[in-house]
This record gives structure tokens, sequence and C-alpha cells, in this order.
């Protein structure tokens, strides 16, 4: 999973990066389906170097190896949680992580809320709301907050119709390779600014410095 933040003052810069790769390219289809799809994603990595180093974009991940990952919601336990379900948990149980691991190494502090904006999955309502609820710390039980900002606003949708999600999405391919060993010199390069960690739950993290705090979240 990957996220790529922006403070809202400097968004346009996306839509700068976003319409002069376009007009140049003469592409305009949604990114990750670009016939080569290796030069856009290089292209784009470049664009965002600049807004990383000049502090207006910042990135994370965190990826899983299955054989030593110690978590909540890989398979399904008998907790009364129906089968269906369990992909939902993993995903709120791993972003909740990731925003914890993103805003630890976050490189100024975060005034008031954060709207998050996650790529489409089928999400009903009521999962939606649920998944608001527990970033916000709002679920009974829980021993001590998430180290996470306030979610102002929570937003489903389809990447191709915002590009901040289509430059995501291009950061969770290179993440995808990176887990992998399958990245490349350049493709590691031109990624210098994005952090990248193994997430093994409630064991500790390794690959990075600094740790979220210990799990202590109630069933989600």
């Amino acid at each position: 999973m990957a996220l790529l933040d922006i403070h809202s003052d400097h968004y346009a810069a996306v839509r700068h990066l976003l319409s002069n790769y376009r007009f140049l390219s003469g592409m305009y289809s949604e990114m990750k389906n670009a016939p080569q799809k290796y030069i856009v994603g290089l292209n784009l990595l470049r664009g965002l170097i600049p807004m990383a180093e000049s502090g207006i974009a910042e990135a994370s991940a965190l990826y899983i190896y299955k054989r030593r990952y110690g978590g909540k919601y890989l398979t399904w336990e008998k907790t009364g949680v129906d089968r269906e379900s369990w992909p939902y948990y993993l995903r709120n149980y791993v972003l909740r992580h990731l925003l914890e691991f993103h805003f630890a190494h976050h490189d100024t502090p975060v005034l008031g809320g954060i709207d998050l904006v996650l790529d489409r999955v089928r999400l009903s309502e009521k999962q939606r709301a649920n998944t608001l609820v527990y970033l916000n710390n709002k679920l009974p039980g829980l021993s001590a907050p998430f180290a996470t900002p306030a979610i102002t606003h929570l937003t489903d949708a389809d990447s191709e119709y915002v590009g901040g999600l289509q430059l995501a999405h291009i950061l969770a391919e290179l993440l995808a390779k990176l887990a992998n060993n399958s990245i490349s010199e350049v493709e590691l390069s031109e990624a210098q600014f994005f952090r990248v960690v193994e997430f093994i739950g409630l064991q500790k993290q390794v690959g990075e410095r600094g740790h979220p705090p210990d799990d202590r979240s109630p069933p989600e």
C-alpha cells in the first residue's frame, strides 16, 4: 500500500505535472494503462523529485511478506468476522499502520485534519463510514489513540478521475517491484524520496529507521 501526501495549498503542482506530461507526450488515457508504462512511471517519478525536495510532496509505503507477517487479518480466524469481510479488515489495519508510519516521519507538523482519498474498492457506505470512525480513534476499547492526524474527509474515488491517485498508483507499482527485488537501478535511483518499510504486524518493523507504535487496536 502506497501513499502520496500533498499539502492542499500546493496541489496545483500535481495538476501542473500531469497536464504538462499529458500535453508533451500526447497521452490522455489513465497512466496505469499507458503502452509504455515503464517510461511513463520514470518520467512522473522525475517530476515528483523537485516537489519532494521542496517539501511539497512526501511518499511512504508498507508491504507484507506473508511468511514473515505476524499481524491480523491475513487469514481468516474465528473472531466474529465473516470470511467475505476479511480483506476489508486487513485493508483498514494496513492503512492505519501506513498512516502512522508516514506521519511519524513527516517533515512538517500537521495542523488540523487531513483529506484522505482512497483508490476505489468495493466498499459499502457502512464500511466507508466505519473506516472513518476507526481511523479517527472513535471505536470503543482503544487503550491509546492512534498516532495519526484527524481525518476530516474520506473519499473513495476512481483513479481515472483523480490525478493524485494515478501518481499514487505508480508508487504502488514501484513498491511491488521493490518488494520482489525486480526494481531497476534507474527506478531505484529516481525513488530516493520514497519511504518504504516491510510491515510485520505485531512485531517491530524492519528496513526503515523508526517504528510506528506497537499494535493496540481492537477488532475494526
